[in-house]
């Protein structure tokens, strides 16, 4: 029996990295049929073409569809990865982070905060949606800022609900590399929320790890993130830690403008020949599919492992957290003990993140203030200014569908 799985945002031309995920383990997973959801027909006409020319060869489905009820009706996986506002949306936080005096980002700051507001009706009528259409299905979620987007849609009553981050696994891959390890053989902890956990151990074939990784990073940082950082943390922290410290070197500009020229490269290539993997893909980083998007389909579909998930907890936080997934579920595994160090920062992310939540679920000017000024990322003398420069750019509430 087919499994229906549902991509919302499913236009996206870079949902072909997705498809050559899938492609490359297709014998490992069972029957899909694929339902992609978005409202530019032209793309997501494109984007299913390509898909069937990749997959068909595992006698998989893949269908389209602009109407949201009829993508979602008997889904039993859900992928959202829907872009509240555009490109044009990501264009404008860049703009309110420089106006900030902060590097552009879509996770963190004040853009990753106007993103949350702006993109607070659609996620709720999205959620509505899915409780409506397929209330039992599993909704992957890919959509920044992580934990506010997950942590909306499970206030919302989603409760099979999770976000899907490869960061943690991927900075351990880093880190193995340098002392030449292979990833497979590391066996590692990890704590924090999306884009400011730690890897707070390392050990693989009697070595500990994390002892012998600032000698190599002390002549050549990782991202930004030097061989004095590990030993203060006790902990190796992922890339976002610098720009969280006010450390961040070489800020992305212009990143919106250039996956706007992307995109449109990709879809000329997927016309153009629909059965290639379109050579333009590979401009963009897009490693959350193969590195936990499918393997997590792989788990589900009978071969256990462990990855990394955002969970929303009995406090209401979405905490990212390794657990093991398979055929019967999602368990998390027990908490690792952290150094004073990291517990310092993990608290202040979480009083941020209560904050950030806050201002999602109920706006106005002053808990916006509130979880600006609780925001490691800037200062405090720039807190008034900056919540003026987010506040006037929240959207009114629109009732009226997705504004995707």
């Amino acid at each position: 029996m087919s499994v229906r799985f549902t991509i919302l945002g499913g236009s996206s031309p870079f949902t072909a990295a997705l498809f050559d995920a899938l492609w490359s383990v297709g014998a490992e997973l069972p029957e899909l049929e694929i339902m992609l959801h978005g409202r530019d027909e032209r793309a997501l006409a494109l984007v299913a073409r390509h898909g069937r020319a990749r997959l068909g060869v595992h006698g998989w489905a893949v269908r389209s569809a602009t109407d949201l009820e009829e993508a979602l009706d008997g889904a039993r996986v859900v992928l959202h990865q829907v872009r509240y506002g555009g490109l044009e949306g990501r264009a404008q936080d860049e703009a309110l982070s420089r106006a900030c005096g902060l590097p552009p980002d879509e996770t963190l700051g004040p853009g990753a905060l106007r993103s949350a507001l702006r993109q607070r009706a659609g996620l709720d009528f999205v959620c509505d949606s899915l409780m409506w259409s397929c209330p039992r299905a599993l909704v992957l979620n890919l959509t920044n800022p992580l934990s506010l987007s997950t942590a909306r849609l499970a206030d919302r009553g989603l409760v099979s609900c999770l976000g899907l981050c490869e960061l943690p696994r991927v900075t351990v891959a880093e880190a193995a590399a340098r002392l030449g390890v292979e990833p497979g053989e590391v066996h590692w902890a990890y704590r924090g929320l999306n884009h400011r956990g730690f890897v707070v151990a390392m050990r693989a074939g009697g070595r500990d790890l994390l002892a012998e990784l600032p000698a190599a990073l002390d002549t050549a940082p990782l991202h930004g993130i030097d061989g004095d950082t590990v030993r203060r943390l006790g902990a190796l922290p992922t890339k976002y830690f610098p720009l969280l410290t006010g450390r961040a070197v070489n800020p992305t500009e212009g990143r919106a403008a250039f996956l706007e020229d992307l995109r449109a490269r990709i879809l000329a290539e997927i016309e153009a020949v629909p059965w290639q993997v379109p050579p333009a893909l590979g401009e963009r980083y897009l490693a959350w599919y193969p590195e936990v998007v499918v393997p997590l389909l792989v788990a589900l579909g009978g071969r256990p492992t462990v990855l990394e998930v955002n969970l929303r907890g009995a406090d209401g936080l979405v905490r990212e957290v390794r657990a093991q997934v398979g055929p019967e579920g999602i368990h998390p595994l027990e908490m690792p003990a952290v150094s004073p160090a990291v517990h310092a920062w993990i608290d202040r992310f979480e009083a941020h993140e209560r904050c950030a939540q806050e201002a999602v679920a109920n706006p106005s000017f002053e808990r916006v203030r509130m979880a600006l000024a609780a925001d490691p990322m800037i200062r405090s003398g720039e807190v008034e200014a900056c919540a003026r420069m987010v506040w006037q750019g929240v959207p009114e509430p629109d009732p009226g569908g997705l504004p995707c």
